[in-house]
């Protein structure tokens, strides 16, 4: 018995059934589909050929079949075919014309047509996306810049709130209204950033011969005890710069060398070049000088402070600058 040869046009390659999934394509559904059908013709369905028979080409007959097989159409190409087969065939030309009036219909056409739209609506969100990110960009990039501005109105750059966030105080243009701003941000959703600066500041390696007197500080930040707290966060402060550079941080061209030396070999236009200009200008303001028989200054001054110059009158805010700019020297090396 001979073997069943496929016809050149299969050229014995397995069809597949990538076609069905693109419905919007009804040339590559019709025709994988019909690969299948006759590959699967060839190898499960037809029954071997006869001993004395050639191969599947050779039993295709030109004329038309004996009356025999009334049920096969004489025009059509597969009337050698046995009655099971022929059947099977003229299924999947009923179900071809089937799919190309659904390909076809008011409904697929509706579908598909609301499909482009969808994506057409989908590239217009990414546009947006895009241009949103660009301004996110250029807003940090702004408000980096103004990190020595920050330093002067009391502040250093906040290292648990974003660059967006920054950038919309920093609009502000108004120390009180900053202050507040600042207040308003450790203050929401429970105090959960306040919680991150806490954790920071107790569990920082460089500040563990602070750390009970951090702790208690902390406490009487909790509760409401400010007066407390900022005359012991300066001195933190002020040992967490010098002693790990071992510095006379007292005198002003000390700290003048010391800042000018880490913001020139910080990377250019890094964070943490920015972090060292931003920490600098709040040390600026913080060690400005003042004399004792002047007005009180408008920031917190360590002179007037330590020296016990200074009217206690400091808030909620003192101690979250000074809590902040802590954070802010230990992440710097």
């Amino acid at each position: 018995m001979l073997g069943i040869v496929a016809s050149p046009r299969l050229n014995h390659r397995q069809p597949t059934t990538k076609g069905l999934v693109n419905l919007l394509d009804e040339r590559a559904v019709l025709v994988e589909l019909q690969e299948l059908l006759l590959f699967l013709l060839l190898v499960e369905v037809m029954p071997q050929c006869e001993a004395d028979a050639v191969c599947w080409n050779g039993i295709m007959q030109d004329a038309p079949p004996p009356d025999s097989a009334p049920n096969l159409p004489s025009v059509e190409p597969y009337h050698a075919l046995s009655p099971e087969v022929g059947a099977a065939v003229r299924a999947f030309e009923e179900f071809k014309s089937e799919l190309r009036q659904t390909l076809e219909s008011p409904r697929m056409r509706q579908f598909v047509e609301q499909f482009q739209s969808l994506g057409q609506e989908i590239l217009q969100l990414d546009v947006k996306r895009l241009a949103a990110i660009s301004e996110a960009l250029k807003a940090a990039q702004d408000t980096m810049r103004k990190a020595e501005l920050l330093g002067e109105l009391g502040w250093t750059l906040p290292t648990y709130m974003t660059p967006w966030r920054l950038h919309g105080i920093l609009q502000l243009n108004d120390p009180h209204l900053i202050d507040l701003a600042f207040v308003e941000f450790y203050n929401e959703s429970d105090g959960k950033a306040y919680q991150q600066l806490r954790n920071a500041v107790l569990s920082n390696v460089r500040l563990e011969s602070w750390r009970p007197l951090l702790r208690q500080c902390c406490a009487a930040y909790e509760r409401q005890e400010y007066l407390i707290a900022v005359p012991s966060l300066l001195t933190v402060m002020e040992g967490a710069i010098a002693k790990p550079g071992k510095i006379a941080f007292v005198g002003g061209k000390d700290r003048a060398s010391f800042f000018a030396e880490k913001i020139a070999t910080s990377p250019c236009e890094s964070v943490e070049q920015y972090m060292w200009r931003s920490v600098n200008a709040f040390v600026k303001t913080l060690f400005e000088r003042h004399e004792f028989d002047g007005p009180q200054p408008e920031h917190l001054n360590r002179h007037w402070i330590l020296h016990g110059r200074d009217m206690p009158d400091w808030d909620q805010s003192d101690c979250l600058r000074l809590l902040q700019a802590i954070v802010a020297i230990t992440r710097l090396k």
